[in-house]
């Protein structure tokens, strides 16, 4: 088995306007995940991407490190009990890391899980209208990117219409990765979700 780290330079939208440097961790052709330098005194390790999702070095599918028009979009959504209320935001970046759109308001949904999948869809709905041809989304919400990217079962009735609108919206996208990131990195999307319970 073959294994090495690939450096290279990428962006990490909404976190830092500098050039980011990453490791690639790569196992017999294939990016296992990354390292990425967001701190001048650690690395952050985002992965491991699951099997099904993997990128090949080899192919078009490791279009993150290649394509210039790569778009990335941000979303959150939050839930709150008392009164019951729910909320989305999203934030998309162009390929130069700026910010193109950005979306903040409330939403009908009953539990944090739905209010997730709906910034998800709403989000990408705003990106398709940015013609993203090729598409990063991140979100915070562990449970909806492993479901979007088939490593975990729908069981919830409730989700499993969002989930089927989800990856329709991500298929009408040439190109689409979809993965999972701290809170922390999440911080643009998640002010404009709590924003719209502000203004609500």
């Amino acid at each position: 088995m073959t294994s090495w780290l690939r450096p290279r330079t990428g962006i990490f939208p909404g976190v830092t306007t500098d050039p980011v440097e990453v490791l690639d961790v790569i196992v017999q052709d294939v990016i296992v995940g990354s390292f990425y330098h967001l701190d001048t005194n650690r690395w952050e390790f985002l992965g491991p991407w699951d099997d099904r999702h993997r990128m090949r070095t080899d192919s078009e599918e490791d279009f993150t490190t290649r394509d210039p028009r790569t778009f990335w979009l941000y979303t959150d959504g939050g839930f709150r009990r008392d009164p019951v209320r729910a909320a989305i935001g999203a934030v998309l970046y162009d390929p130069r890391g700026r910010v193109v759109d950005t979306l903040s308001r409330t939403s009908r949904a009953p539990s944090n899980n739905t209010a997730e999948y709906r910034a998800l869809i709403e989000g990408l709905k705003m990106a398709l209208l940015h013609n993203a041809h090729s598409l990063v989304v991140r979100s915070d919400s562990l449970l909806a990117v492993r479901q979007l990217r088939g490593t975990n079962r729908v069981r919830e009735p409730r989700l499993k219409l969002l989930h089927a609108t989800a990856i329709d919206l991500l298929r009408e996208s040439p190109r689409t990765h979809v993965e999972y990131v701290p809170r922390r990195y999440n911080q643009g999307a998640d002010r404009l979700a709590n924003a719209a319970f502000t203004n609500a």
